[in-house]
């Protein structure tokens, strides 16, 4: 049976709410609801990206200018003020697969040359073919699944800057917190600037400088984030945030390097054949 629609019930929680209550005092919820509308889907979409004290145009601005500082103030309990950070990262997810899927260069560096030239022409016609497939396929991969390789190698690079600072108050999960804003900010940067630079510029040459230019970019970005964001003063914190962060990096470098070159080489120890 459905029940009237009055002022005083919440079609939300199911509480009754005194006269005149313009939101329920349990859950928040409006109490005057209307029929779904374009109008109200609009407004919502336009409010979720946009609002004054909580949009994600006004994180971003933040994140451009302080995001160690919207970190700290997140986890120390202004929730509402910020885009939260798991929304945040799967948004820019999603944005960077869009971007990698149609402006990606075209310009990727020739299979079967990541070695010396003595060891590439040792290699048989049939274990060319196979590297030749095998680095077709890992592009196409990294490609598609941009994301889910974004948000893996998050919590992986956490817990290595975690290490570095232990004995202060943050745990792991409020470091993953706090990297979740930061990788987002930086993932921004390399969907909007690097891989449109990259397409455009139509050469392997630049393509590896403007790479080259984006990780230089998350290293300072991320050390100066990890300053504000443990709010340690001084010239010796910040050296040890900018030298934890090109650790961090060199860290998921030599991560993901291991497996590219272990997965065209003999398919990630035959795993894959």
């Amino acid at each position: 049976m459905v029940k009237e629609l009055t002022d005083h019930f919440c079609l939300n929680c199911e509480t009754v709410n005194p006269p005149g209550n313009k939101f329920c005092g349990q859950c928040g919820q409006k109490m005057e609801i209307h029929r779904i509308s374009a109008h109200e889907i609009t407004h919502d979409a336009v409010h979720y990206f946009t609002h004054a004290d909580r949009g994600i145009f006004f994180l971003l601005k933040k994140l451009a200018t302080k995001p160690g500082v919207v970190a700290r103030e997140y986890l120390a309990g202004k929730r509402t003020q910020y885009f939260k950070p798991l929304n945040f990262l799967l948004i820019v997810a999603a944005l960077t697969v869009f971007m990698t899927s149609f402006l990606s260069s075209q310009n990727q560096r020739p299979p079967g040359r990541s070695g010396s030239a003595g060891q590439s022409s040792s290699l048989t016609e049939e274990q060319k073919k196979v590297y030749a497939a095998r680095y077709a396929n890992l592009n196409k991969v990294t490609t598609k699944y941009t994301n889910v390789i974004q948000i893996f190698a998050t919590p992986l690079i956490t817990l290595f800057v975690f290490l570095f600072y232990l004995k202060r108050p943050y745990s792991y999960l409020e470091h993953l917190v706090a990297n979740m804003y930061f990788v987002g900010a930086v993932m921004i940067f390399y969907a909007l600037v690097t891989i449109p630079l990259s397409y455009f510029s139509n050469s392997f040459l630049w393509g590896r400088i403007f790479l080259a230019v984006f990780f230089l970019f998350e290293i300072v970005y991320r050390g100066i984030a990890y300053y504000q964001f443990m709010n340690q003063k001084g010239t010796k914190y910040k050296l040890k945030a900018l030298g934890v962060s090109v650790l961090a990096s060199v860290f998921w470098i030599v991560i993901s390097g291991t497996l590219t070159y272990k997965y065209i080489q003999d398919g990630l120890w035959g795993i894959f054949k």
